[in-house]
């Protein structure tokens, strides 16, 4: 059972409340996947980014796309670790609170190191309940993928302010993308990834 967090209401009122003020382009069609064809599209240069601040959290995944990142998202955050994983993440959260606000974006790349339970995955989006969430799901040869990205979707049934990625569906016809390790991102790859991101966010 997928557990409803008690402050939801409280907090579904709260993104209504402020979606408008946040984004003119739609970009918070929450609970939606962000499904992409073939290949990731660029977004329009010419539409404005929706938000104030932006926190990139993640693992050596971000570390592979931080250039591109820094050259796409004015006033970016970016904290990649080798070998993090998502229960790392809930203790670094609080030093980053003043990104949990409505004009902020929190991107969040997890899950390519192991596993994660629900509750471990709620305790990190609840510190970040009035930002909006774009989750990145996971690309990884290991037997754990399919239930990070299982665990990423079911999320986004209880969190408005989260839309989830699917760099799944992409990287999946696209290996050129990664390293002989499949794991970690060619230049194309990065590339391709930000791209996908600013799709959603820009939307």
């Amino acid at each position: 059972m997928v557990r409803k967090p008690k402050c939801l209401l409280k907090r579904k009122n709260k993104i209504q409340k402020n979606k408008s003020e946040t984004s003119n382009n739609g970009a918070q069609q929450n609970k939606q996947e962000n499904k992409p064809n073939q290949g990731a599209v660029p977004p329009k240069k010419d539409m404005p980014y929706p938000y104030k601040q932006t926190l990139a959290l993640g693992d050596s995944i971000m570390i592979d796309i931080e250039p591109y990142l820094k050259e796409t998202v004015p006033n970016v955050t970016i904290d990649g670790k080798i070998g993090r994983q998502l229960s790392d993440a809930i203790g670094i959260a609080p030093s980053y609170k003043q990104y949990n606000t409505s004009d902020s974006a929190v991107i969040i790349e997890l899950g390519t190191n192991g596993p994660f339970t629900e509750k471990q995955l709620n305790r990190l989006l609840d510190q970040f309940d009035e930002a909006h969430i774009y989750f990145v799901n996971s690309r990884v040869p290991r037997g754990w993928e399919q239930e990070v990205n299982a665990a990423i979707s079911s999320a986004a049934e209880n969190y408005p302010n989260l839309t989830v990625i699917d760099w799944y569906s992409l990287a999946k016809v696209n290996s050129s993308y990664f390293e002989p390790d499949g794991v970690h991102l060619k230049k194309e790859g990065a590339k391709a990834y930000v791209n996908l991101l600013m799709q959603a966010i820009k939307k």
